[in-house]
């Protein structure tokens, strides 16, 4: 305190580099004064030396504004002092070095290696997997938990990137990696149609990865409808099925579906003859192949069809 108040640099370098009297002073203290007199590269030398990860990171971030050195010490910390690190400064470094710093998570959140490698290219110029083969975070087995960092992302973009690599890496990660994929899909699909199959291919081979529930009413709220037939038809909800093409007047949908369902359920048929009954619009040649089909598989007697089809502006053949 006195070698700051008394602007004494030399001699404050001096007796901070003397490990034999760092014992002899509180060292969050010494950093505290070192930072409030503007000793910012002493208070960060002594920070690194004695391992203070929070000062040293509080430091470069705030009051240095050394992004990019933040994220390089993050790297060089063992797993778990890194995930704590990127949990409390991840907005600021997302914010600054977005590339950088989705590369540590994804990383931070799949496997852990010390290959850093002496690249001759330009930090500028590195790709994301250029970054991903860089990071240095030390092996002390598990990984973090992609839950805790959603939150950083603001782009959609990035955090389908981020969560794509989770399941292509990670295949066991947990249902809200899925979900929070799903809907983000969903987000995307509203913009573009694009990523439909992508998303169909995630419903279907990830059954179990996901909530059913969820995904289901996601589709919904974005009338992803080839989304809610899967998924109606993964349930068994043919009725379901039936109804929604029966609203939308979808026929040709209508008959594909009840000649793909109806060979386990065959009163599929008589739902749809049912549904259709009404429906002025319903063209002829639709009543003409569902009740042959009817007939053939005996599914009801001829005057129960005739009373079913006797309806006020029924169809007319």
């Amino acid at each position: 305190n006195c070698f700051t108040r008394l602007d004494r640099t030399t001699q404050l370098k001096e007796f901070l580099k003397n490990d034999q009297k760092s014992n002899l002073f509180d060292i969050d203290v010494a950093i505290k004064v070192c930072r409030d007199a503007s000793y910012v590269d002493e208070a960060l030398q002594l920070a690194k030396a004695h391992r203070k990860h929070d000062a040293c990171l509080s430091i470069l971030t705030e009051d240095m504004g050394q992004f990019e050195e933040a994220l390089s010490y993050i790297e060089s910390l063992a797993c778990a002092d890194a995930e704590r690190s990127i949990k409390r400064y991840g907005s600021v470094l997302m914010s600054n070095c977005p590339t950088r710093t989705i590369a540590l998570l994804k990383k931070l959140c799949t496997e852990y290696a010390t290959n850093a490698r002496n690249s001759t290219q330009g930090r500028d110029a590195l790709t994301v997997a250029d970054l991903l083969s860089d990071v240095n975070i030390n092996d002390d087995g598990g990984h973090g938990n992609p839950e805790e960092f959603i939150h950083l992302f603001d782009d959609t973009e990035l955090l389908i990137d981020f969560l794509e690599h989770l399941t292509r890496f990670v295949p066991a990660s947990s249902q809200c990696v899925y979900s929070t994929l799903i809907e983000h899909y969903l987000y995307k699909w509203r913009e573009s149609s694009a990523v439909e199959e992508k998303l169909l291919d995630l419903l279907k081979f990830n059954t179990e990865r996901y909530d059913k529930n969820h995904a289901l009413a996601q589709c919904r709220v974005h009338e992803f409808w080839p989304g809610v037939m899967y998924l109606y038809e993964e349930d068994k909800l043919y009725h379901l099925i039936i109804r929604h093409y029966l609203r939308h007047r979808q026929y040709d949908e209508l008959l594909a579906c009840c000649r793909k369902l109806a060979h386990n359920n065959a009163s599929l048929w008589l739902l749809t003859l049912n549904g259709l009954k009404n429906d002025a619009q319903a063209p002829a040649h639709l009543f003409n192949q569902i009740l042959q089909v009817i007939s053939q598989k005996r599914l009801q007697a001829p005057l129960q069809v005739l009373d079913c089809l006797a309806v006020d502006q029924g169809p007319t053949f």
